[in-house]
């Protein structure tokens, strides 16, 4: 049964007393635009070269998907190991400019007409493997910088992310068509050489962003990594906040991130007949939801019973998700992906907000990183999954089965956890 009374997330955030908030708010959210510009043109980009330029068959999808999240499985607990031992401002720096060298790599590959398969798995896998360090010490820099007001901070943060997403998106779109000047027809892999060229230029930007923030000491944690981060799983795992959070976010992961990455892209290929365009349109739609949900929630007081808002807009997910499986005409689809887009923006700025209160500054780093984990934990499992779920029930019926499975998980967390009363 569910508790009775409120779990009010305990540990509020304080901020370091040498930072200042205002300036390092500032360079924070600023060096957040043109990398997370760079993960939207990413999305569309590499998606594109795999279902359009290489004709991947669903299965290899999966597997692609599955082995370019791999990293955030298995090494973002050494990443928040890495944040609490680190100073966090060089350690930015050093990640996102070794970042910016692999899609310049990939540019070079196709200009030498090398592009393949496992050439665009490896470079994907390479970032997401970077990108298993920068997340975690991302995460703890955010309550160093922050002005004591976290649920906005975090609104602010996650408006910023997905409209720098969107523009992301936007760019990749052109794919087809420079693919079209550049090369011989729409699915061309020349298209994407000058987008990979401005995708390594926005993450380095933000290394630059990244080197004005303040410094910050490490919290130098004692004992070997293994031991930092069972430290770290027991204190979140001991926290009435964290655990069911956790736990609810992997189930999210498991279920719902297949349908955005493999099955997403498979209808816009097989069933829509469109290219990046349209890939790009559809990805610009759930940004666009989310970033509508984070205006108004800017513009209202903080939510207190986060828990609460949480599951309701997982319920939203769910309902949109199952409704995916009547193939509605694009211009539906895309409204469809507004309402899935606000949904999960609701989701993560919950989420976020009450973990980021209840972690303490000790481990803070750690328990950000299993967080990030409790959510892309799943994702390798379940695109692969989705990917084999496609060739076994088709692109569209397949949906239905992420659809029931999450509508279960909510049943058990209302009766069996106390998500649906946590309230920071």
């Amino acid at each position: 049964m569910r508790p009775e009374e409120p779990i009010a997330a305990q540990s509020p955030i304080q901020s370091s007393p040498t930072a200042a908030p205002r300036s390092a708010r500032f360079w924070y959210l600023a060096g957040m635009c043109p990398y997370f510009c760079a993960v939207g043109l990413q999305s569309v980009l590499f998606t594109w070269l795999m279902t359009q330029v290489l004709q991947a068959s669903p299965s290899q999808v999966g597997l692609a998907q599955m082995l370019t999240m791999l990293p955030m499985l298995t090494i973002i607990l050494l990443g928040g190991v890495a944040a609490d031992r680190r100073e966090l401002r060089r350690h930015l720096i050093i990640l996102q400019a070794l970042m910016a060298m692999l899609p310049l790599a990939l540019a070079a590959s196709i200009g030498m007409g090398r592009l393949s398969y496992w050439v665009l798995v490896f470079i994907s896998v390479s970032i997401g493997v970077l990108g298993a360090f920068v997340v975690p010490a991302r995460d703890a820099m955010l309550s160093l910088v922050d002005d004591g007001e976290m649920q906005r901070t975090i609104t602010a943060m996650t408006g910023l992310q997905f409209a720098s997403q969107i523009a992301g998106l936007i760019l990749g779109g052109f794919a087809s068509t420079l693919a079209g000047l550049m090369g011989s027809g729409p699915s061309d892999p020349a298209g994407a050489i000058g987008l990979l060229a401005l995708q390594g230029s926005l993450v380095l930007a933000s290394a630059w962003f990244s080197s004005r923030l303040p410094t910050v000491r490490p919290h130098a944690p004692s004992g070997g990594a293994f031991a930092n981060i069972a430290e770290g799983f027991s204190a979140a795992m001991r926290d009435a906040t964290i655990r069911p959070i956790l736990l609810l976010m992997f189930c999210i992961g498991t279920l719902f991130t297949g349908v955005f990455l493999v099955q997403i892209p498979l209808m816009v290929r097989d069933v829509y007949q469109g290219g990046s365009a349209v890939l790009a349109v559809l990805n610009i739609s759930f940004m666009a939801g989310t970033t509508l949900v984070v205006l108004a929630l800017r513009r209202m007081h903080p939510v207190r019973g986060q828990g609460r808002a949480m599951m309701l807009a997982c319920c939203v997910s769910a309902i949109v998700i199952g409704l995916i499986a009547l193939s509605p005409p694009l211009p539906v689809m895309c409204l469809l992906a507004i309402f899935w887009g606000g949904s999960g923006g609701v989701t993560m700025i919950m989420s976020r907000s009450l973990v980021q209160a209840a972690a303490p500054a000790q481990s803070r780093g750690r328990i950000l990183s299993i967080f990030q984990l409790g959510y892309v934990g799943g994702a390798p499992l379940g695109s692969f999954a989705m990917g084999l779920l496609i060739g076994w029930l088709g692109v569209i019926n397949a949906v239905l089965v992420p659809a029931a499975g999450l509508a279960v998980t909510l049943a058990v967390a209302y009766f069996a956890s106390g998500i649906w009363r946590l309230r920071q």
